[in-house]
């Protein structure tokens, strides 16, 4: 097969050349840009206007409208900095192996991820196969961003109600309430058919330690829902539960301005390396701190999500002034790169993509076409301000990449196909009207990067993060606090899974699901019979299969099982969460 590559202009004038990831579903920290690849917005177009898309699509946007939800932050906006920080303080590492600012953010960026990463995933899976819209009158913005594809054309249908019905209990007061009986009918209806089985499927047969810690992440999150709905009535809602954890651990202040600490140049080898020993124990004490607390009070927790949720966001999450300085140090040296705005439409949720090659015309036509086939898919006219690049080339036309995206605007009332380049817009549809290039969406999204140039911008940020590691034992620095991290996530996420447990049962749990997950606590050949009473339909049925091998009894699969389907017997008492004093030392 040919391997396509791809080469994008760096500040340097250099190239940045690179195998693209061809992944169907990707969520970028540093510009919150959704990359999902399996769903061609142009084609679409009126399952989009009506919001009957194909449920096949339903889970890949449900999980990153998640992961964008949960970026959209302080401390999504925190890491989002620390990400380029190697970039843009490159000069203050020049001429020393000692770690400086953009080694310490480094080390924070990748410590805060691997710390975050089971949590994050856990609430996308979550998201993916358990959110329905509940009793509170919280919205969270994955159904926000969902509801109005897939949702908004099938209500009659899901309701089983005619166009007049409908109309009559709108009348009444009564449209809200209808619209999430809906939503969660569309939800529980996708999450039968075989295609969401064979994906829960694979979910539960991932190794408890796998990439990504997809299995652990989940688990823990479905410990939480269990636990904090058996003592916070409001929290069995599944909409408030997702909002309030999010804003939980996503908009603490505490935890952003752990990550975003500045210091002096140092000079001192102990000090260079002490210092930063103490901002990563610090971020692991302050992670600790958000799980005891979230135990400790969720009412009260529930209550401030509740209160910061209004119609169009559930996170009260803008930075205060002294953040918004800490994170534009870090990110002013992003202005040189050949994408400069990449945080701009971090609220702007793409939810699909299609990679192209445009040809660009001196009267402003353009052609689209398929990478690969070279197949025209649209001809269309681009806007003027997009035009400069070929007037001034001296050529009949110029040919680029660009992209095909879907984007459901921060308004959460706008739909449009944007057609893009590296530099900016080239055409835009209006999905309502149908009209190409209305002049408040071209004034709005003009300076929005393809997603194909916020691939390369990772890139970019990857290879400058590299040349920070190879800086006297920087590299070796940031091994052993990774090891630290992973040492954490072992021990913190076995206890939100199953908050209650003593430490022996959980390890005897761990032991169990270290090779095939929970589909190895099955005594199953037939991986079709697993596949149909997979989780999506209920796992409870299979209580009676469970064997008592590798170690773990009857009574805690049955309690496992019964966190996965969100039933929890009552609890009282609380369990701290520990992280041993080992795991948080400095280098020296």
């Amino acid at each position: 097969m040919l391997t396509l590559r791809r080469r994008f202009p760096t500040s340097l004038s250099t190239y940045l050349d690179y195998d693209s990831h061809r992944m169907t579903g990707f969520t970028d920290l540093v510009s919150n840009a959704v990359i999902l690849d399996n769903l061609n917005p142009l084609a679409f177009i009126p399952e989009i206007v009506e919001g009957k898309l194909d449920y096949e699509f339903l889970p890949g946007i449900l999980h990153e409208a998640a992961h964008h939800a949960c970026l959209d932050s302080k401390v999504g906006l925190a890491l989002s900095s620390l990400w380029q920080s190697s970039f843009s303080l490159w000069w203050d590492q020049v001429g020393t192996d000692l770690p400086q600012q953009s080694a310490r953010d480094l080390v924070m960026a990748r410590v805060a991820n691997i710390l975050f990463q089971p949590l994050l995933e856990g609430l996308a899976l979550f998201c993916e196969h358990d959110l329905i819209a509940g009793e509170n009158p919280v919205i969270s913005r994955v159904t926000q961003r969902v509801a109005p594809l897939f949702t908004k054309g099938r209500i009659q249908s899901l309701l089983k109600l005619d166009s007049n019905a409908i109309l009559q209990l709108a009348a009444l007061g009564g449209a809200d309430r209808a619209f999430s009986i809906a939503h969660t009918a569309m939800l529980q209806q996708a999450r039968r058919s075989k295609q969401w089985l064979e994906r829960k499927t694979l979910l539960l047969g991932q190794p408890i330690g796998g990439n990504n810690r997809y299995l652990l992440g989940y688990l823990a999150v479905k410990g939480m829902h269990a636990t904090l709905a058996s003592v916070c009535q409001a929290l069995v809602d599944p909409e408030l539960f997702f909002v309030s954890v999010v804003h939980h651990f996503m908009s603490d202040q505490a935890l952003t301005e752990i990550l975003l600490r500045l210091r002096k140049k140092i000079t001192d080898p102990a000090e260079a390396y002490l210092w930063i020993g103490k901002d990563t124990g610090d971020l692991f004490t302050r992670f600790q701190d958000l799980c005891d607390e979230l135990y400790r009070n969720p009412g009260r927790i529930a209550k401030t999500a509740m209160e910061c949720a209004t119609s169009s966001a559930e996170l009260g999450h803008q930075p205060d002034a002294n953040l918004q300085f800490l994170m534009g140090f870090r990110t002013v040296g992003t202005i040189n790169i050949a994408w400069p705005r990449l945080m701009k439409h971090r609220l702007d949720f793409r939810f699909s993509f299609q990679d192209v090659i445009i040809r660009l015309a001196k009267d402003g036509e353009a052609a689209v076409c398929e990478r690969t086939t070279g197949k025209e898919i649209c001809r269309i006219t681009s806007v003027h301000s997009c035009r400069p690049a070929i007037w001034e080339s001296g050529k009949e036309y110029i040919e680029f990449e660009g992209s095909v995206e879907g984007v459901h605007l921060r308004d959460i009332r706008t739909t449009v196909v944007c057609i893009l380049g590296h530099n900016g817009l080239i055409a835009v549809l209006d999905c309502e009207t149908r009209k190409w290039n209305l002049p408040k969406l071209v004034e709005m999204l003009d300076d929005m990067p393809s997603a194909v140039a916020v691939e390369g911008a990772m890139h970019a940020f990857a290879e400058w993060q590299s040349r920070t590691k190879n800086c006297g034992e920087i590299s070796e620095m940031i091994e052993h606090y990774e090891q630290q991290a992973c040492d954490a996530v072992d021990l913190l996420y076995p206890q939100l899974a199953c908050n209650g447990w003593v430490a022996d049962r959980r390890r005897r749990l761990v032991d169990s699901l270290k090779d095939r997950g929970v589909l190895g606590m099955y005594e199953a050949s037939d991986e079709s019979t697993i596949s149909e009473l997979s989780l999506a339909a209920g796992i409870g049925s299979l209580v009676e299969a469970v064997t008592q091998s590798m170690g773990l009894h009857r009574d805690e699969f049955n309690e496992l099982v019964s966190r996965l389907n969100g039933i929890s017997e009552s609890r009282s008492g609380f369990e701290p969460f520990i992280i041993s004093g080992e795991l948080i030392r400095s280098r020296l």
